[in-house]
């Protein structure tokens, strides 16, 4: 396939103007002359003003089609300058039909390969002076551009062909992958698809992940809301860990979870005041209880602490309130690749979860432990018993203290990974976070290095500031947001709203805010104060939500998917 750049465009960022607001932005590009200098992170001569969403390695060069100017003069009313998409290129004779993620095109003397479509964001709203339903067209109407990283720096002029020197038959276009990932309600085996295509940026792939967790878990089928569930059986695993066995007070199902997730449960403090923390689930899938195994950790004063304090009083005919399981720290169960699970500390928990249910589908797991001594390793029969019945099961517990110690894990030190295999971390921030610089400097794709973290305090969860109730109307008791956008406490309680961009532009999050006040993390095109940008909002105090989803964001089916994922556009004479 061979097109043609039309256009070069650059802009530096500058502050306008945007209904009575300064917004600092890049996308008033304007065609240039000459050679222009396309390096791996922009073209000389061009800027972006947000980091966090544009530019960078897989969003150096936004190429869009010229064979859509036509459609949006039209659906505009007005004449449109090459360039008023923000675009760096104008190039024609292709368009997201038939260009796939990951091909890689020569123009002039650079070569780039195409990452990622374009999700739009409330500055396309702001340069194309459209009301604020233009992003949600704009992404429906499939013709969104696409992103392009440079795999070899050079000069590009416009006029220059556009050629596609290779492609991978097996990856989706751009439209087909647009298809699986907006517009395909949430269809695991096409979010599956869409998550191996070549080339795929690393964001684009977490961002997939985690669509295709939420779909797991709501296909799960537990029910929205608490339960209440018993203490059957306490045992201590240490002096200072405890496991808990819960089963439902209702006699319905035991709530069904993906090896790996944790569970939100509310507990009592002294006075009757609720104290609600999350913790891994250790037990594996398909277990006749879900078994919580927790660390009592200790104030400065030496007290027990509020959430761990809580879990060690427990005993037998206790009761609880659990929310549904929820965490995107899991492996894709009907994936076949090697895991390599390695944790600290109490960080073993979900670890022992994974490699159970991985070892009992027939998939190759390792685990690699860091404990403080010998006597601080919980869930030891667990590892016994799945190293007895799985002799290729190999397990390494390396103790730091006592003895002189034992050299710390490194990834050097784990040996060496087959290719596609999956990295899981869990423990200390410090802990995960030098693993995971070590394997990405030994060649893991990022993608496939999942972790969670969790801080020596008193709860179960990352310490987090702003903690405020947050009260869905799928839910039938109130939930806590530490910080956290509202569209992520929401899949974090395992509900699915719709969402598209994930910047505030898209609206297909779009909820009512029945009672309370929320602050926004980025700007939005707001016409109403009672409708709640879910995916860039944050509550400011207690705050009530109507139905997910049933604000003005409505998420339109676009007409290139009656027929098939991945139709053809209506051609522009």
């Amino acid at each position: 396939m061979e097109g043609r750049i039309l256009s070069i465009c650059t802009s530096m960022p500058k502050v306008v103007d945007y209904r009575g607001e300064e917004v600092k932005t890049g996308i008033f590009k304007a065609p240039v002359e000459g050679p222009v200098h396309v390096s791996v992170t922009r073209l000389a001569g061009d800027g972006q003003a947000d980091l966090r969403f544009h530019g960078g390695e897989h969003k150096a060069v936004y190429a869009y089609p010229a064979e859509h100017y036509p459609y949006w003069e039209r659906q505009t009313g007005r004449a449109l300058a090459l360039g008023a998409f923000g675009e760096n290129f104008t190039v024609s004779g292709l368009d997201e039909s038939t260009v796939r993620i990951g091909d890689i095109f020569a123009a002039g003397e650079s070569l780039l390969q195409v990452s990622e479509p374009r999700i739009p964001c409330f500055k396309l709203v702001m340069r194309m002076e459209a009301g604020p339903d233009f992003s949600t067209r704009f992404l429906a109407s499939g013709r969104t551009g696409f992103y392009l990283r440079v795999l070899r720096e050079g000069k590009v002029t416009s006029g220059d062909t556009f050629e596609r020197v290779e492609s991978n038959t097996a990856s989706p276009t751009v439209l087909e992958f647009l298809a699986q990932t907006q517009w395909a309600g949430r269809n695991p085996n096409r979010l599956r698809r869409a998550g191996m295509a070549t080339g795929l940026s690393p964001a684009w792939r977490t961002s997939i992940r985690n669509k295709l967790s939420q779909t797991l878990s709501a296909a799960l089928g537990n029910l929205p809301g608490q339960r209440r569930m018993r203490v059957s059986k306490v045992w201590d695993e240490t002096e200072n860990i405890r496991s808990i066995h819960l089963v439902p007070t209702d006699g319905e199902a035991l709530p069904r979870h993906l090896a790996g997730q944790f569970l939100p449960v509310t507990l009592q403090d002294k006075v009757g005041m609720p104290v609600r923390r999350s913790y891994s689930i250790s037990s594996a899938p398909g277990a006749d209880a879900l078994r919580l195994t927790v660390r009592l950790e200790r104030n400065p004063d030496g007290s027990p602490g509020s959430g761990s304090g809580l879990i060690h009083a427990l005993v037998p005919g206790d009761t609880i309130l659990a929310n549904p399981p929820a965490g995107s720290f899991h492996p894709d169960p009907e994936d076949d690749c090697g895991l390599l699970l390695v944790g600290a500390g109490i960080g073993i928990t979900p670890l022992v979860a994974i490699a159970s249910d991985a070892l009992s589908r027939g998939r190759r797991a390792r685990m690699a432990i860091s404990r403080k001594n010998r006597s601080d390793l919980a869930l030891g029969d667990d590892l016994a018993a799945l190293q007895s019945r799985y002799p290729e099961f190999r397990l390494d517990v390396i103790h730091t203290r006592g003895n002189g110690g034992e050299p710390r894990l490194t990834a050097n030190s784990l040996g060496a990974l087959e290719d596609g295999d999956e990295v899981y971390l869990c423990g200390p921030d410090g802990f995960v976070s030098d693993l995971r610089a070590q394997f990405q400097n030994r060649g893991v794709p990022a993608w496939r290095i999942l972790s969670e973290t969790f801080k020596l305090a008193s709860t179960g969860m990352p310490i987090q500031t702003q903690a405020c109730e947050v009260q869905f109307s799928e839910l039938g008791g109130p939930v806590v947001n530490r910080g956290e956008t509202l569209l992520e406490t929401a899949e974090a309680q395992g509900l699915l709203p719709p969402s598209g961009c994930r910047a505030g532009s898209c609206e297909l999050c779009v909820t009512h805010l029945v009672s309370g006040k929320v602050r926004y993390v980025e700007p939005v095109e707001r016409t109403d104060d009672k409708l709640v940008h879910l995916c860039v909002a944050a509550p400011d105090g207690p705050v009530r939500l109507g139905p997910l989803g049933m604000g003005h964001g409505v998420q339109i089916m676009p007409e290139w998917m009656e027929d098939q994922l991945g139709g053809l556009f209506e051609r522009d004479d």
